[in-house]
């Protein structure tokens, strides 16, 4: 099951960052060109696992990937953030998120949710989030991400 979704993701990556699609049928259609059945909600979910966001120009909207400082891709840390978060405190690649109390999951939880490929998990207390990302630099930089999610 693993490897399914993992080669599905990766097709899914490839075809959003190469060709312009407008419309879930239409990303559906092509990855059934390709060998790989999904259903409907198991391509919206796999969407908003990989932070793709709708975009739109001239020539209409698009599915696209965001980038590492894209904060559209995470639209429930953009909600609760300004709410729930009290500060952001960093150790080396470690971030350490305080909340209100009781807060803390529902922040780990946007976190693991926007799927930000710099971060590679978080662990919840009660009013505190251990944010684990990959290094230093990109601790930082995630760190200034959820921190300008709070203006």
């Amino acid at each position: 099951m693993r490897r399914r979704k993992a080669s599905r993701t990766a097709a899914i990556r490839e075809l959003l960052a190469h060709h312009r699609i407008s419309s879930q049928d239409d990303l559906r259609a092509i990855l059934a060109d390709q060998g790989i059945d999904v259903s409907q909600s198991t391509l919206s979910r796999d969407l908003r696992r990989l932070g793709v966001v709708r975009r739109s120009d001239a020539a209409g909207a698009y599915y696209a990937l965001s980038g590492p400082g894209d904060t559209t891709a995470a639209p429930e840390l953009r909600r609760l953030v300004p709410h729930l978060l009290v500060r952001v405190d960093r150790a080396g690649h470690l971030l350490v998120l305080k909340t209100l109390v009781g807060s803390a999951h529902t922040i780990a939880a946007a976190v693991d949710n926007a799927a930000w490929t710099e971060v590679l998990g978080t662990i919840a207390g009660d009013d505190t989030v251990l944010v684990v990302v990959r290094n230093e630099k990109q601790a930082g930089e995630v760190a200034d991400r959820i921190e300008a999610l709070s203006d």
